[in-house]
This record gives C-alpha cells, structure tokens and sequence, in this order.
C-alpha cells in the first residue's frame, strides 16, 4: 500500500508526516505549483497547527503536477489536500484512476455538488481526538480559525460544519432530524440525541475566525493532537472508516440562503 498526497502544502504535508510516521510509502508528491515541489525535494516538514516536524526525503518518491501517468493500484491511497474550491474537480480525476481508496480534506465541494462513492471518504480528523471518548451528549460545538490560508476564502458552515457532522455521527446522532434555524451569531440546529429516538435535543452550532484557535464541544476546548492524523489514516488501512456524504443532510437549504 502506498499513498498519492495531492497539495503539499501545510495540510498536505501534515498528513505525509504522519504517513511516514506510521511506516507506510508515498508513492508521489502531486502541486500544481513547481516551486513548492522543488522545496519539498529537499525537505519534508510539518507546520500545521503547533506542530514543527521533520521526516526524512523519501528517495523513490514521484514529483509531479498531475495524477496523470502516475502507476496508482487499486492497493494505493490517494489524499486530496488542497484548497476547497478544488476538491470536486480533483476528486473527480482520483476517481478515474486504480486507486482503492480516496481521502479527500473536507469539504467536498463549494459548488453543493455530491457524489457517493465506496472508495471516497471525507477527512474528518477530529472524531480520533482522546478527549471526545468521554464526553457522551453534545449540546455545543464551536470551531475558531483566526487564520485562514490562502484558497480558504468560503462560507463558515462549508469549513465547520463536516467537521461537527462528523463528531456528531460518532457520538450516535441521527442527523435526518437536523433542521435550521436563523441566528444572530452562528447558527443552530436541532437533531435527535441518538439515532432512532423520537426525543429532540439543541445542538448549537458556531464558527468564527475571530478569536482562539480551535475546536470547542460543549465549552470544553480540544487542543490539537499530533496523532489524529495517523489515527484516521490506519482507520482508512484497517477498513474501519465510516463513509458519509458531508452534504446530504443541509445542501438544500444551504444552497437557499448562501
């Protein structure tokens, strides 16, 4: 098994750290911009969130601006880590190749386009986190960037919310009961507590890029762990990745009011 990272830079890198970390062989280094793949010849470094890290320069690794000719297998991983607004096209060529499994960094699309794949799977990182094991009912979820990156110019609740999806499957919701309601600041939702039940409870959505960084689940701050990364890849390896469409649930009502 080896793995294709498309976009290398902050993201991007991280989760080649993390592959290498892990053990496991990147078959190709894939940017558009020439620049930052002579650079990433030469070093192979991590700067994503607090974190600094350096893994050694794989030897054997592919350089190049496309997926094309790559010799991608169906054992192979291909990871989407650029810039939102380029996600569904690429998504679209990753699966026009052999390769078994694609990681595509949420979301999916900012045109509301969705597609529903067996191969395809939305990043969704924070789910792996140590502190979400003990926290059983979620009555608030905030995510804060105050620094965006370049290409990171999109709504709020296309940035936040696979994020709040994710964390909220996990835990059990059954988010067919999701509906909206208008808010000053940030938006709310109301979603059943756990899947099946007839019981509504408020799960209070926000996000802003003014303030601290980071995600916040009932006003408890989770502080960025090394390993999520890693965690979520094996959980891709060993099959255990739960596959979802970020958008089904709030696509149409987004595509009203946006």
């Amino acid at each position: 098994m080896k793995f294709i990272v498309v976009g290398i830079g902050g993201v991007g890198m991280a989760h080649v750290c993390a592959i290498k970390r892990m053990g496991f062989e990147v078959l190709a280094l894939v940017d558009l911009d020439e620049g930052i793949l002579e650079k990433a010849k030469s070093k192979w470094i991590n700067i994503w969130e607090t974190f600094k890290e350096e893994v050694p320069v794989q030897k054997n690794c592919i350089y190049q601006t496309s997926l094309s000719g790559l010799p991608i297998t169906p054992n192979d991983i291909i990871i989407i880590a650029t810039p939102p607004t380029t996600h569904f096209s690429l998504m679209k060529e990753a699966l026009r190749t052999k390769a078994g499994k694609i990681l595509v960094e949420k979301p999916i699309s900012t045109e509301m386009l969705c597609m529903s794949n067996p191969r395809l799977f939305v990043s969704a990182e924070w789910i792996y986190h140590s502190k979400l094991k003990s926290i059983d009912k979620i009555s608030s979820l905030r995510m804060c960037y105050p620094k965006i990156p370049n290409g990171w110019d999109i709504p709020l609740e296309l940035d936040f919310c696979p994020h709040f999806f994710s964390i909220l499957i996990s835990k059990g919701y059954d988010l067919k009961y999701i509906s909206k309601a208008k808010a000053e600041f940030g938006f709310r939702y109301f979603c059943s507590h756990r899947a099946g039940s007839t019981k509504l409870s408020k799960v209070t959505f926000s996000g802003s890029r003014f303030g601290e960084n980071g995600l916040f689940v009932n006003g408890r701050k989770l502080n960025w762990e090394e390993d999520l990364f890693d965690k979520q890849l094996i959980s891709l390896q060993q099959g255990k990745m739960v596959s979802f469409d970020e958008m089904l649930y709030w696509e149409n009502e987004l595509k009203a009011e946006l």
